[in-house]
This record gives C-alpha cells, structure tokens and sequence, in this order.
C-alpha cells in the first residue's frame, strides 16, 4: 500500500487536488453568471435554483454508480473516463441557444458525472496512499478538500469578472481547458494503489458501511462555519472506521447521503421562497432581501445537525478498532499472495 515512492504520492494528491479545483470551479461558476443566464434563458429564481438542484440529482446517481464501479475496477481509469465525458458535455453546455433552457439544464446536470466520480474515487485513492501513516493522509486529504472554498471562489469570482468582458458562455470552457492539463498529467504520474481482496461486497458489507457512514454525514453540518476543514475530518473518518477495499463505496454513499438531503432540495427551495417573497418584484433591494431571508429555512437546520453529530461520535471507537481488525486481515491476505506468487515464479524457473 505505501510502496510508492514519496514524489509520486504528493504529485497524485498534488494532481487530484487541482483537479477537483477544476471540477468545483465549474460547478460553482453558473452562480457568478446567474445575471447573464436569466435573461438569455428568461427564467426566474426557482428555475435558476433548480440548474443547482438538477446537478445534485444527477450527482446523487453518479456518487451510486461510483458505488459499484469504484471498489471493483481501476479507479485511475474509471476517474479519467468520466472526466473526459464531463469535458465534452461542458463543451457542448455552452453552446446552447437561448430557447433551449431544458438542455442547457440536462447537460449541466450530467456534467454532474466530473465531480461525483473523481470526489467518489479520489479520496479512498488518497486514503490507500497512506494506509500506513495517518498523519500524512490527513494533510493530504485537507489539501484535496480545499478545493470546496478555493474551488467555489474561483468558479464564482472569476466567471463574474470575466463575464463583463466577454460572452458568459466562454466562461465555461476555461475550467474543460485546464482539466485536460491534468488528466494528461494523471495519466502519467498517477497509479492506482488498494489492498488485494479477491472476496466480493456484499449487501451486509453496504448495510455496515452505510450505518457507519450516516453517522460521519452529521459532521458536514459544520461545513459552512469552517470551509473545507470539516470535509477533512469526515473523510479522515471514514479512513478509520471503513475498510479500504470498502472505501470507494463508502464514500460514495457519504456524498448521495449529504447532496440528497442537504444540497440537492436546498437551491430549489430558497429560489422558490424568494420567488413568493419578492412576489415579482423586480427591485434590487427587495431581490436581495428576499434571497437573504430565504437562506434562513436552510441555516435553521444546523442546530439539529449538530445534536445528531454529537451522539454518532459514541459508536466511531468501536467502528475504528473493528475496522483496524479486519485491515490487518486483508493486509495479511495480500501477504500471503505475494509469497504464494513468489513460490509459483521460482517453480517456473526451476523447470
């Protein structure tokens, strides 16, 4: 697991951290031009929310495919294809006419397909980089997850600015330029690395995983207080209480859990709420007003977050010495596996 060399573990995390820059950025870039996009595609605020929603959905089944291919194929390769795909469908999203709202909003939310799978696949891929050393996965995965404030930003700020200059719709194919860089990169420095378990995931193993996973979720409440940090802790959690041939699955199932409950109906709703609010108004003040009250329906759910949070922290000890048990386990297979394929190449040589 951490036969890699040093160099080439930090140009992964170094590379899978930019690259979910990229992805982030992207995402995040249709609010900097929502004043550019409502009125080439004449919609209002809850139609502008649900591009927001839509995405998430489409992440939400993504996240679950990244379920089932993530543990069971090479996640280099699996990262690289859907990339490509979320490349071409950024491409063709901008260059949808002014009558055609609807595609301009399948083919944002498809894109969804970038972001998920490289969140879903990254992370345990940074998590077997380390399997042996905690305290560096922990930097690394608080590199990694500085893209969600830095990424967000970008996307937000830099989309806006550049907006006023030139048409909106070359705005979004920046981010598919820079992402091509990389993938190039990853293709060469990159490896995938995981602990060697031939037995299959079960639905008991998803049951346990997701069980162990629900309570993690909680931590994310904090995530608008402190940007990023708490993203860290969560995945540094799930590295110690999931098993790493179960971690691309775990993960997954930690972003369909958050997105679905929090980030998918949340856009959506707080368009809607300042749709009823301003009550067509099309004044800048009461625009801002509304949509600052409306944020209150979503920050109300914060106290309630954190109380779940606070009693799912009884069971992490448990779930961690467990997990330590059955690592050594599959560490002692791989073991095994190797001496068994050293015994059968010395055979060969002798005849």
């Amino acid at each position: 697991m951490d036969s890699q060399p040093k160099w080439r573990k930090i140009a992964s995390v170094t590379l899978f951290s930019l690259l979910a820059h990229v992805n982030v950025a992207d995402r995040f870039c249709i609010a900097g031009l929502i004043p550019q996009i409502q009125p080439y595609y004449s919609i209002n605020d809850g139609q502008a929310g649900l591009l927001q929603t839509a995405f998430i959905l489409a992440y939400v089944v993504f996240s679950l495919i990244a379920t089932f291919i993530g543990d069971r194929f090479n996640r280099k390769w699996i990262l690289l294809v859907a990339n490509v795909a979320w490349i071409l469908l950024m491409i063709a999203s901008s260059f949808i006419p002014s009558n055609m709202f609807w595609l301009f909003l399948l083919l944002r939310s498809v894109s969804a397909c970038g972001n998920a799978i490289s969140f879903g696949v990254a992370v345990p891929m940074i998590g077997d980089l380390f399997q042996n050393d905690s305290s560096s996965r922990g930097y690394a995965l608080m590199t990694f997850y500085w893209s969600l404030p830095i990424g967000s930003s970008a996307g937000i700020l830099l989309c806006s600015v550049l907006s006023q200059y030139i048409d909106w719709q070359w705005t979004l194919r920046i981010w598919p330029a820079m992402a091509i860089i990389l993938l190039l990169l990853i293709t060469v420095f990159v490896e995938d690395s995981r602990i060697v378990d031939e037995s299959r995931l079960t639905l008991r193993d998803v049951w346990d995983d997701l069980k162990i996973v629900f309570q993690v979720y909680f931590l994310n409440g904090f995530n608008q207080f402190i940007p990023g940090g708490n993203n860290v802790i969560s995945a540094e959690i799930v590295m110690d209480v999931i098993p790493a041939s179960r971690r691309a699955t775990a993960t997954s199932i930690l972003y369909v859990i958050a997105y679905l409950i929090g980030d998918c109906p949340g856009p959506y709703i707080v368009g809607a709420i300042s749709d009823a609010l301003r009550a067509n108004s099309d004044d800048p003040e009461v625009r801002f007003y509304s949509l600052t009250h409306a944020l209150f329906a979503t920050s109300s759910l914060f106290l309630p977050t954190a109380i779940v949070f606070g009693l799912a922290a009884f069971f992490l000890k448990r779930e961690r010495i467990s997990t330590n048990e059955e690592t050594n386990r599959l560490q002692l297979y791989d073991d095994q596996l190797q001496v068994e394929n050293s015994e059968v190449d010395i055979e060969e040589e002798k005849n």
